[in-house]
């Protein structure tokens, strides 16, 4: 357990923080005045190392009251000054899901009105695009927790369209491709909420669906964002094995910048694993991407 100086939460600024849910701020006073790192952190609280990187940068402003409450009990915080009363969970938790219900309707009239793909058409899998694109994007805008019903809601309703057998088989093809990078994207939010049951066995389906797409590149990614997941999660040789199976599996027509990426992917996984090669190709990767042109020229 990490204990703050009790001048510290009598601090203005801290106590603003925290009735605001502001973790970012109230992290960065811990790690200076703590003088912990956001691994002793991770550890302390139980949450991931990564998760804490999020809620530091500000990237994850809803970190969820499981986790609001860890970081509360093992940090020295009283609860209250989160306000986290024990009366007021019930009504968080309902906040929280009308907050919920709001972004699936606002997501479903932005997914409606916007994007290049005729209302009329009559291809599933563009109409099903059109939400998958604007979650992607919406992603960047609201916490994960406020996306995961509808998210969760369209991946089950893709995957129900693509396990029909009365579509041809590259119809087929096509829907079990937005259903993996669907997949893709919801494990990626249960990794911020910071619940890895769930985000394994999304990214799990992420792989299986991209395989049943039968396209390469695809398949590739989602192997080597399992493998990131597992070496973030501490699983240094799954990940290990399981980015070189995505090695393996990227074409060689895949763009250049793709090789790049699975580079980067491959040495998280091998420096959690302790293996010095992790440097080596971290420096081949850096040096690559240097001669890349710029994206968009």
């Amino acid at each position: 357990m990490i204990k703050l100086p009790p001048e510290v939460l009598d601090r203005a600024d801290v106590r603003q923080a925290l009735r605001a849910g502001d973790w970012a701020t109230v992290l960065q006073v811990v790690t200076a005045e703590a003088r912990v790192s956001q691994t002793e952190i991770a550890q302390a609280v139980g949450i991931s190392q990564p998760h804490v990187s999020r809620l530091l940068s500000g990237r994850s402003r809803d970190p969820g009251l499981r986790t609001v409450r860890a970081l509360c009990d093992r940090l020295g915080i009283p609860r209250s000054l989160a306000g986290l009363l024990n009366e007021q969970e019930d009504d968080t938790n309902r906040r929280q899901f009308v907050a919920a219900a709001a972004a699936a309707t606002g997501v479903t009239l932005i997914g409606t009105a916007a994007g290049d793909v005729p209302l009329k058409s009559r291809d599933d899998e563009q109409l099903l695009t059109i939400p998958s694109t604007t979650y992607r994007r919406l992603e960047q805008r609201l916490p994960a927790r406020s996306l995961l019903p509808p998210v969760s809601a369209h991946l089950a309703l893709t995957r129900q369209l693509a396990s029909r057998n009365e579509r041809s088989p590259a119809h087929t093809r096509k829907l079990y491709s937005v259903l993996s990078e669907t997949a893709g994207l919801t494990a990626w939010l249960y990794v911020d909420v910071d619940d890895r049951a769930n985000a394994r066995r999304h990214y799990q389906l992420a792989v299986h669906a991209a395989d049943r797409s039968g396209h390469p590149l695809l398949l590739a990614y989602m192997r080597a964002s399992l493998g990131q997941f597992a070496a973030n999660c501490g699983d240094a040789r799954e990940a290990v094995q399981i980015v070189a199976s995505a090695r393996r599996a990227l074409p060689r027509s895949a763009p250049a910048i793709s090789t790049v990426w699975m580079d980067a992917i491959e040495s998280l996984a091998l420096a959690e694993a302790g293996d010095k090669k992790s440097l080596h190709l971290l420096n081949h990767a850096e040096d690559r991407l240097v001669r890349q042109p710029p994206l968009g020229l």
